[in-house]
């Protein structure tokens, strides 16, 4: 492609997110505690860019009626999701590594943090475990079958995001899921919501796609008084809606909850000890 085009490709886009960073966006429930949420124009972008591959990562927080902050997080946005893969900590299934040290060893770009995971202490067995199914280039590497209420949440081939549940991991291969990590509930599913509102404000990792194929991850602080109570399943599938979402699926939050960006951790995470160790995460790569 020439390079001229290029150049126009990259501007119209940082031109649609710059003039979509301007705006309010009101939650459309009274269950919520949020009434508004908005990009933090005066925060600075990051972002990186190469003939294949934009990502590029805002900061957002919510309000409530009084206009006090009740949750701050970050959003991320990836061009070409075949750039997303899975990675496992470097002692491999059942044990645990920082989001951030796997994306470092990875040499990725941008990370957020994967599926939820067990404490399985049974003699000669691993530690910690993720739950249901991980896939990692095109091979099913863990499955336990007892938290087969979790949905898996995969990219196919050609980038396309989808969920479900799965009776074996020839039925995976079948969806053409290549990376994949477990948790749940789904968020949206082909433009319509599928969560009612209520539950508790925590911290929400979220992972979606929008109708032109690119990747929308969403890290949401939590558990930090005076800083950011968090969001509700509900309030989090709004965000999604907002941002355009087609499909989308909550991932392991918490204190997993964790965005990475060029080896520096964006935002906080709500243990008490800093960034938590995890069982998978969602590394965007650059070549």
């Amino acid at each position: 492609m020439p390079g001229g085009e290029i150049l126009r490709k990259r501007f119209f886009l940082f031109l649609i997110v710059v003039l979509t960073g301007i705006l309010s966006f009101h939650l459309l429930t009274t269950n919520s505690t949020v009434s508004t949420w908005q990009y933090l124009e005066e925060t600075p972008v990051s972002y990186f860019s190469n003939g294949n591959l934009y990502v590029r990562v805002d900061a957002i927080q919510g309000k409530d009626k009084k206009e006090e902050v009740v949750f701050r997080g970050f959003v991320m946005l990836v061009s070409n999701p075949r750039a997303v893969k899975v990675m496992l900590p470097e002692g491999g299934p059942g044990s645990l590594q920082k989001t951030s040290e796997m994306a470092q060893k990875a040499g990725a770009v941008a990370a957020v943090n994967g599926g939820g995971f067990f404490n399985r202490p049974l003699p000669g067995e691993p530690l910690f475990y993720p739950l249901y199914y991980t896939v990692q280039g095109g091979r099913v590497v863990t499955r336990v079958d007892r938290y087969n209420s979790e949905i898996l949440v995969g990219l196919t081939k050609n980038g396309t995001l989808m969920g479900g549940t799965f009776a074996n991991p020839a039925d995976i291969k079948k969806a053409g899921i290549v990376e994949g990590v477990s948790f749940r509930p789904q968020l949206i599913e082909n433009g319509k919501r599928l969560q009612k509102p209520g539950g508790k404000a925590h911290p929400r990792t979220a992972i979606g796609q929008k109708k032109n194929g690119s990747l929308l991850f969403v890290v949401i602080d939590g558990r930090r008084p005076g800083w950011s109570m968090g969001v509700t399943y509900y309030e989090l599938q709004e965000i999604m809606m907002a941002l355009g979402a087609y499909n989308a699926f909550n991932l392991d939050g918490g204190g997993s909850s964790t965005m990475v960006f060029k080896n520096r951790v964006l935002n906080k995470p709500s243990d008490t000890a800093g960034e938590r160790p995890v069982a998978t995460s969602w590394v965007i790569m650059d070549s």
